[in-house]
């Protein structure tokens, strides 16, 4: 994902924030299923994650409370692509965990916030 000015994230709920940076956690692990049969190398097989996060870094509203929770609800983040004025959605079922926002004295007001994503994303090009 190739994030550019313009970024947003919408909730289904009605909540937009303007994205400023996105951290995304979780990797496709591993596990060893070898056994006293086993010969040669070990058998590592993959180990699909269901649940992964999201970090986001966002311009702070105080006019518009985030819905933080643990109900699931759709999640759409539009990117800006490669191509210029093009964007990309990524689209997915999730929640929003935990939000923290910093307002210094008369400087950008931002929040941090932690997405937990219970499918895996649908993305358009």
């Amino acid at each position: 994902m190739f994030l550019g000015t313009g970024a947003t994230m919408t909730f289904s709920s009605g909540f937009l924030a303007e994205i400023l940076d996105i951290k995304i956690n979780g990797e496709v692990g591993r596990w060893d299923a070898s056994h006293m049969g086993t010969t040669n190398a070990k058998d590592l097989r993959p180990l699909n994650l269901k649940e992964w996060t999201i970090d986001v870094e966002m311009a702070h509203a105080h006019e518009k409370t985030p819905p933080v929770g643990n109900t699931p609800e759709a999640i759409t983040i539009v990117a800006a692509s490669a191509g210029a004025g093009a964007t990309s959605d990524w689209a997915f079922t999730g929640f929003m965990e935990s939000y923290q926002a910093t307002i210094p004295l008369e400087d950008r007001q931002v929040a941090t916030c932690r997405l937990v994503c219970k499918s895996n994303p649908t993305v358009t090009p």
